[in-house]
């Protein structure tokens, strides 16, 4: 067994991850990427080598063979929000339903169908 393993990169689209080259690490060593989303995106790694994404270091765990870094990015959701123009009239509908209950309360009951 050799005293060094290869650390390749893979990345998708929508960011960058360096080096860009194949890494030579030796065995129980850890190397260190730079994971850069393009603006929107977030990033996410995966891989063979293990590790960690703190901001944008990924940091692997000790390698013991040769091994991938995946990133991949995913763009960041917009917020859904209420149009304004809604709001209107869900304001008129609050105001003037309890004015129609009440006003249904106080008529007289009459059965027509007992005449």
């Amino acid at each position: 067994m050799g005293g060094a393993f290869r650390v390749i990169r893979d990345t998708g689209v929508n960011g960058t991850i360096n080096p860009s080259s194949p890494q030579t690490i030796n065995k129980g060593s850890t190397t260190q990427f730079t994971v850069t989303p393009d603006a929107g995106y977030i990033a996410a790694v995966a891989g063979s080598c293990g590790g960690s994404l703190v901001g944008t270091t990924c940091t692997t765990s000790a390698i013991t063979a040769d091994c991938t870094v995946v990133a991949s990015f995913t763009r960041i959701p917009v917020p859904t929000t209420v149009p304004v123009f809604g709001l209107p009239i869900l304001i008129v509908l609050i105001l003037l339903v309890p004015g129609v209950v009440r006003y249904a309360r106080h008529q007289p009951y009459s059965d027509s169908s007992s005449r």
